[in-house]
C-alpha cells in the first residue's frame, strides 16, 4: 500500500491490497456508479469484504427491528362477550308462594375469626332442620332433651336450643348459629332471626299462594313499581313492590338523606339506598353434600403450643 505525500488526504483503507483485486472489485466493474475520489471522502467500499460484512449485519439488525415492530402490531384477540346469567325457572309446585321446605333454608355460624356469617354445608344444614322442625314444628323432643347435631365434618356439634356451636375434641369457645330464612340478594348473607321470622310472616300475609314470576316475567313489566305493603323496624324498613322485589332500606339520617336526592333526580327509591331480599338462600341443600368419609387417622405430635394456641393448632390440622 501507498503512503500519500505530505499534505494529502490520507485515502481510506477499503480491503483491498493488490490494485488488481481493487479494480475487478471497484463500484463501476459490479455495476455501480463511479463517485468522485473528492466526494466520497476516499476510495469506494461498497464492494469491498469490509462492506460486505457490514452490509449482513445491517441487514440482520434490520429484520430483527422489523420482526419486532410487526410483533408490537399484532392487535390481541378479542374478548369474549360475558356469560349471560342463566334465568331461573320454577316448577308448577315451586311457582306457588308457600312456606319454605327444609333445602330452601340454610343454617349459618359465625367464623370466631372473621366474625363473618358462613353457611353449613348442604348435608349438615339439613340434619340442622330436620332436628328443628322436629322439635318445635311437631314437638317431639324425649325425655333427655334435644340432643346436639354433629357437623363440619364430626369436629363440632350444635345445640338448636341455645344456637350455639360446640367443639368436641378440644376447648374453645362456642359460636353463635342462625337459621337462614331471607338473605341479602347480592351477597348471600342471612337477615337477623328476628328480622327475617317478621318479614317471612307479612309476605305469607300477603302473597300465599300467589304465583312467582321468573325473570323473563318480570322483564316485560320493566319500570318502576308502586310499593304494595311495607313492614316497619327501629332502625330499618321494607318494602314490597311485588312478591318478587323485595327491598330493605335503612332509616340512618345518611340513608335518608341519599333516597330523597336520588327520587329528586328521577331514580327510584330502590337504586339509591335499597337493599334487595331473597327469600331462601341461593343454592337448595341436598344430602349429597357431605364431606368424604375418613380413610386416614393422622397423630400430630407437638409441644407448648398446644397450651398456648389449641385453637390454631386444630385449625391448621383441618386446613
Amino acid at each position: 500500500m501507498d503512503y500519500p505525500a505530505p499534505g494529502d488526504p490520507f485515502p481510506r483503507y477499503d480491503g483491498y491490497d493488490d490494485p488488481a483485486e481493487r479494480g475487478r472489485g471497484s463500484p463501476t466493474n459490479r455495476g455501480y456508479l463511479e463517485q468522485p475520489y473528492a466526494a466520497s471522502g476516499g476510495y469506494s467500499n461498497r464492494a469491498s469484504p469490509i462492506h460486505r460484512h457490514q452490509q449482513h449485519l445491517m441487514e440482520d439488525q434490520s429484520g430483527l427491528a422489523r420482526e419486532a415492530t410487526e410483533s408490537t402490531k399484532k392487535t390481541p384477540p378479542p374478548r369474549p362477550p360475558p356469560p349471560r346469567q342463566k334465568k331461573r325457572t320454577f316448577t308448577e309446585e315451586e311457582s306457588i308462594t308457600k312456606e319454605l321446605s327444609a333445602p330452601q333454608i340454610r343454617w349459618f355460624y359465625r367464623d370466631d375469626r372473621t366474625k363473618k356469617w358462613c353457611p353449613f354445608i348442604g348435608y349438615d344444614s339439613l340434619q340442622l332442620e330436620f332436628k328443628f322442625r322436629k322439635v318445635y314444628i311437631h314437638g317431639e323432643v324425649s325425655e333427655s332433651g334435644v340432643d346436639r347435631i354433629v357437623v363440619r365434618g364430626g369436629l363440632y356439634e350444635v345445640d338448636i336450643n341455645e344456637k350455639k356451636c360446640y367443639t368436641i375434641y378440644w376447648n374453645e369457645e362456642a359460636t353463635d348459629v342462625m337459621r337462614g330464612m331471607w338473605h341479602h340478594y347480592n351477597t348471600s348473607e342471612p337477615l337477623e332471626e328476628d328480622l327475617a321470622k317478621e318479614v317471612e310472616r307479612k309476605h305469607l300475609l300477603h302473597f300465599r299462594g300467589q304465583k312467582i314470576m321468573s325473570l323473563s316475567e318480570e322483564d316485560g313489566n320493566k319500570g318502576p313499581k308502586p310499593v304494595i305493603c311495607s313492614l316497619q323496624f327501629k332502625d330499618c324498613h321494607v318494602d314490597w313492590n311485588s312478591v318478587n322485589d323485595i327491598f330493605l332500606y335503612s332509616e340512618s339520617a345518611s340513608s335518608r338523606l341519599a333516597r330523597s336526592i336520588g327520587q329528586s333526580l328521577g331514580f327510584s327509591k330502590a337504586s339509591t339506598s335499597g337493599y334487595r331480599l331473597r327469600r331462601g338462600y341461593m343454592k337448595e341443600a341436598r344430602l349429597e353434600d357431605k364431606p368424604p368419609p375418613i380413610s386416614h387417622l393422622v397423630l400430630v405430635v407437638h409441644g407448648v403450643g398446644q397450651t398456648m394456641e389449641a385453637s390454631n393448632i386444630t385449625r391448621s390440622c383441618s386446613e
